[in-house]
């Protein structure tokens, strides 16, 4: 269940008050985005559930944030996310101003099967990209591949 829905089922009941705790799909986009009001309380938002997250696992991880003055924080939301084993990301961070640089630790990810980016740059592959082994679906949004020697 997407976290919206999550929260939205924990104020029907008592009895769901924590749903949103166990949810494996954590998704923060435009339309989450647009309901809140404003940034400051989307990033507080992301940070308590990523601190209160009870699931050993996460299975989606979609965000779409203008990441400037708070990168190493996106930096922790997605370590985060690779800690618990995520299989699809979706970073979209199309609002910034300028291309939000990649944590090279991303392009090594065997259990990874979906990696969608937007307005991102790359400037490190691993050299044997064994990382994304299960990847099934990449779709690259205005991102810069800086220049980068897959072969050596």
């Amino acid at each position: 269940m997407p976290i919206k829905s999550a929260l939205k089922t924990s104020l029907l009941s008592i009895r769901f008050k924590d749903f949103w705790l166990f949810s494996q799909n954590l998704v923060f986009d435009k339309e989450l985005f647009r309901h809140l009001i404003g940034r400051t309380q989307f990033i507080f938002m992301i940070n308590h559930i990523y601190e209160s997250h009870a699931r050993a696992k996460i299975r989606l991880f979609c965000i779409f944030i203008n990441p400037t003055s708070i990168e190493q924080t996106v930096h922790q939301w997605i370590e985060k996310s690779i800690e618990k084993g995520v299989k699809e990301l979706d970073l979209d961070f199309d609002p910034a101003l300028e291309p939000f640089k990649m944590p090279f630790r991303l392009m090594d990810m065997p259990a990874l099967t979906t990696l969608k980016l937007t307005y991102c740059k790359v400037t490190r592959l691993p050299h044997d990209l064994k990382g994304l082994s299960s990847l099934k679906t990449l779709m690259l949004r205005k991102v810069v591949l800086m220049k980068i020697a897959i072969f050596d």
